[in-house]
């Protein structure tokens, strides 16, 4: 009887343990879903990655102001006063004495021509403005009463066909003591650097002038060595004396604009 009881509950010990072995395995295993499961990933700082609007131009330093502009008038207005433009009817020339073998004795001779432009530039002050002032002669258009004689010139003397211009660009003026006058006489030493066959000298020019509100007549005189600009001189069996020195002249027409 007592061993029918043990073994009784021997069964029920086994069908038991058999019964939790079962569950044990059965039973689904939970895991931790924020483990697992994959988080969000973090949303960028918009702040950091959008590019930031860029920095506007100080419009004071760049932009020059009304102020600015307004001094750089004043100053130009003040700089330059009146212009002295050479007209239409001015007359650029050279004269040299020669005696040729059919002549009784010398003489001078000259050659000339209208192909002149140019302008004086001076301030209310009655000063010189170098830049753009200036003369300018075409030479190859110099003609004489002698066809030879030109020719010679042309081709020889001051290859103008290879240095068609003289230009004088002046540098100093003297004479004018204070603002130009609107009438009378004046009477100026132009210095500056003379152009001429390829060669620049400083010279000076003498210039006289009688000025009539906005009109100018004048003449303007210098004189030069041939051998100064390597100009050179005529030798010719029919020449029998020439001078070494060249007197140029500008007869001139002027305007004066303010």
């Amino acid at each position: 009887m007592n061993n029918k009881i043990i073994y009784i509950c021997s069964l029920l010990c086994l069908f038991i343990l058999a019964c939790s072995n079962t569950t044990d395995i059965d039973s689904p295993i939970y895991v931790n879903d924020k483990e697992e499961q994959p988080t969000t990933a973090a949303k960028p700082n918009q702040k950091e990655e959008q590019p930031t609007t860029a920095a506007k131009p100080n419009d004071k330093e760049e932009q020059p102001t009304a102020i600015a502009k307004a001094n750089n008038v004043s100053e130009e207005s003040t700089l330059v006063e009146k212009i002295i433009n050479i007209e239409k009817g001015s007359t650029a020339r050279y004269i040299v004495r020669e005696q040729l073998a059919r002549w009784v004795s010398e003489k001078d001779v000259s050659g000339e021509t209208q192909l002149v432009e140019g302008k004086i530039i001076i301030s209310s002050e009655g000063k010189l403005i170098a830049k753009g002032s200036r003369f300018v002669v075409n030479v190859k258009s110099l003609k004489s009463d002698e066809s030879k004689r030109d020719n010679y010139i042309k081709n020889n003397a001051l290859e103008s066909n290879k240095f068609p211009e003289a230009i004088f660009e002046i540098n100093m003026m003297e004479g004018l003591n204070g603002p130009l006058p609107t009438s009378g006489e004046v009477n100026l030493t132009l210095i500056g650097d003379m152009t001429i066959h390829g060669v620049t000298k400083e010279i000076s020019w003498t210039l006289l002038a009688n000025i009539e509100n906005e009109d100018i007549k004048g003449i303007a005189k210098t004189s030069i060595e041939f051998d100064t600009f390597d100009i050179r001189k005529p030798s010719l069996p029919f020449i029998l004396t020439l001078d070494d020195t060249l007197r140029l002249e500008l007869d001139f027409i002027a305007r004066i604009q303010n």
